[in-house]
Parts: structure tokens; C-alpha cells; sequence
């Protein structure tokens, strides 16, 4: 008789959710001698079942969460790229000098002179294009993954 404890028997819930602790109480404890009453074929499929459906669990937070961030630097990215358009569109921007009493230069207002050339515009707009929609192809394709169904039969 082995000095060694067992860990309690999952058949006495059988529904209760089994934690890795237990799990790995259950494994280091089974002995070559072990038999059906240690650890049986269906308490073992439902360890494995818990453990699928928890990585999957984990997988689709962390899918959501990316695709968050994702989402959110996509759409930074383009406000930045139409700002800079706007600002090649107005071309000189004046703004009042709010400095003006304490420096008293004189100088009421500031002229800010923004020009961009229009091959610089091209590869700005173009790279942007770009970037959202790879990162919109990238983001569902992990999302949505093109896995094929148990149920139906192989290609050939």
C-alpha cells in the first residue's frame, strides 16, 4: 500500500469543475497499478474536455481583446492621415499667439504654413489603404479561421 494519499475521486461530482491542481494530483498519483477506480476512460475524456474547452475559452478572450487594439490603432492611424490631408488642404493656419502678454512681442496672431507634396499625399493615402485592409484581412481571418467541419466527409 503506497504512503501516498489519493486525491479525491471525480465521480463523486461529476460536474464539478476539476482544477489543474487536481488534475495534476490525479496523474503524479496513478501508479502502473492503478485500475478502473483511480482514474476511469470517462473521467479521463471529461478532464480532456475541460481542458479544450478552457484553452478555447482563453483563445476567444484573447482573439476579442487584439481585435480591440487592432481595431483602436487602425482607426488613430486614419484620423492622423485625413488630419494630415486636412492640413495640406488648408495649406497656412492661423492661430491667436496666447503668449502674446506675457512676451509682448506685439505679434497677435501666428501663421503655421503646412504643405505637403503630392507624392508624399499619394504614398500617405496609398500605405494607409493598404494598412487597413491587410490589418482588417489579418484580424478576420484569426477571428473566423477556415477550419472544416467534423461531421462532413473529406476532400478529395
Amino acid at each position: 500500500m503506497s504512503s501516498k494519499s489519493n486525491p479525491p475521486s471525480p465521480q463523486s461530482n461529476p460536474h464539478a469543475p476539476i482544477d489543474r491542481t487536481t488534475l495534476r494530483n490525479w496523474v503524479t498519483s496513478a501508479s502502473p497499478e492503478s485500475t478502473e477506480q483511480d482514474i476511469s476512460e470517462k473521467t479521463f475524456l471529461t478532464l480532456l474536455q475541460q481542458v479544450s474547452l478552457e484553452g478555447l475559452s482563453q483563445n476567444i478572450r484573447e482573439r476579442k481583446k487584439y481585435a480591440e487594439y487592432i481595431f483602436w490603432m487602425v482607426s488613430i492611424w486614419l484620423v492622423m492621415v485625413i488630419m494630415l490631408v486636412w492640413l495640406n488642404g488648408l495649406g497656412e493656419i492661423y492661430c491667436y499667439n496666447f503668449l502674446e502678454p506675457l512676451l509682448r512681442s506685439g505679434v497677435k496672431y501666428i501663421s503655421f504654413k503646412f504643405e505637403l507634396s503630392d507624392a508624399v499625399l499619394i504614398a500617405l493615402i496609398t500605405t494607409a489603404t493598404v494598412n487597413i485592409t491587410t490589418f482588417f484581412l489579418v484580424v478576420t481571418k484569426y477571428l473566423f479561421p477556415n477550419t472544416p467541419d467534423k461531421d462532413s466527409p473529406p476532400v478529395e
